[in-house]
């Protein structure tokens, strides 16, 4: 080759030698990370062994998918603080009404599909947000104390051998390291505050939806009662007996016909479950059926109220904006036009949750999934 030839080179060589270094790092990933897992597995299985003989086994059966579990939240929980830190900044950088167009929308368009969250949220928001957003803002500051002091502890190598301490210690002494490790990390006072804060919001927000609710879980329990009564009853002195002779109440309609098909495949040995088991299906069945009419109503109150929000909250925009100075008023009770939109946007949304049957559309409903999980949990929660 010449002295003074020039070499081209290929620009998709350091394309292909990045693939290649990150192909090369792969096993040492998931070799890490198996490691990982295998740790945490004899922490559980170790953690297990001093619970109640009844449910130490199952809970040793469980310890590999618990395991997996603990890994993968403990690798989403830093993303999912930094991702809710740029929502709360976005949040307050919005402004309000801008904020008060968006939920406006979401409550005309949405509402009927997430009533038990949207009151979850209002009843948050009333009965002590910061202080539950200050217990979030300290639990979740001293969890990540804990994951670094973690992630530091895992590195260390005393013997100087190449293998890691963590790797080379049973799993009681893995069990105690861990344990001294979190509790020497933590601020007790923080944490205590932080837990005893977000229980007493909890209990608030809880009694509010009991209420806002209680219809919905009496209309249910009264439709159960109604198709499978109670074959109880109790005497002065708390004790119960069952209901024999003419005064019995038998089964009636669904509730019936559901006693009789499970009585002709239940073994004998459990023909003593059959009542107890009709009567919860019974009773989840209703809570179900009363449920879905639920959103009805809400998808109506929410479509007016969201619509009335949204359009007011575009004339005070418009009005910041100086956008139309000459034709709209400065105040929405000053003329009739925000009623109109309102009542406009109302019926659009309402009909919009209708079409869908109050679920969410395709596309949007696989962004939806965890509000999904929440607004089910919560439904759970207020039925029990």
């Amino acid at each position: 080759q010449a002295p003074h030839t020039r070499v081209l080179r290929d620009p998709r060589d350091k394309q292909t030698r990045s693939t290649r270094d990150r192909l090369m790092a792969a096993p040492n990933e998931a070799t890490r990370r198996q490691a990982e897992i295998d740790r945490y597995t004899a922490l559980i299985e170790e953690a297990a062994r001093k619970l109640p003989q009844a449910i130490a086994p199952h809970i040793v059966k469980l310890a590999p998918t618990l395991a997996k579990a603990a890994v993968a939240a403990k690798a989403c929980l830093p993303i999912l603080v930094t991702q809710l830190k740029k929502l709360q900044q976005l949040y307050e950088k919005l402004p309000r009404t801008v904020l008060k167009v968006v939920c406006g929308f979401v409550l005309c368009f949405f509402g009927g599909v997430y009533p038990t969250l949207i009151a979850t949220v209002e009843a948050f928001r009333q009965c002590g947000w910061d202080r539950t957003r200050a217990a979030m803002n300290e639990l979740a500051g001293e969890a990540k104390a804990v994951l670094d002091k973690e992630a530091e502890d895992n590195k260390k190598d005393a013997d100087g051998n190449g293998i890691p301490d963590v790797q080379e210690i049973t799993p009681q002494e893995l069990l105690v390291r861990k344990t001294h490790l979190v509790m020497s990390t933590c601020d007790p006072e923080k944490v205590s505050r932080a837990m005893g804060g977000l229980y007493t919001s909890w209990i608030a927000v809880l009694a509010v939806l009991k209420v806002r609710f209680a219809k919905t879980v009496a209309l249910s329990m009264s439709v159960a009662n109604v198709l499978c009564p109670d074959q109880t009853t109790t005497d002065s002195q708390g004790k119960e007996h069952p209901i024999t002779g003419p005064d019995a109440r038998p089964l009636s309609g669904p509730a019936k016909v559901l006693r009789d098909s499970l009585e002709a495949s239940l073994p004998p040995q459990y023909q003593k479950w059959l009542d107890p088991l009709v009567r919860w299906i019974v009773k989840a069945v209703s809570l179900s059926v009363a449920w879905t009419l639920m959103p009805i109503m809400h998808a109506t109150h929410s479509s007016i109220r969201g619509g009335m929000m949204c359009s007011r909250a575009l004339l005070q925009l418009a009005n910041e904006k100086q956008v139309m100075q000459d034709f709209l008023p400065k105040d929405h009770q000053q003329t009739k036009l925000d009623e109109v939109a309102g009542w406009s946007l109302a019926l659009i949304g309402f009909a919009f949750q209708w079409k869908f049957g109050f679920r969410v559309p395709f596309p949007l409903r696989l962004f939806m999934l965890p509000l999904d999980a929440v607004e089910g949990s919560l439904r759970w929660t207020v039925g029990s």
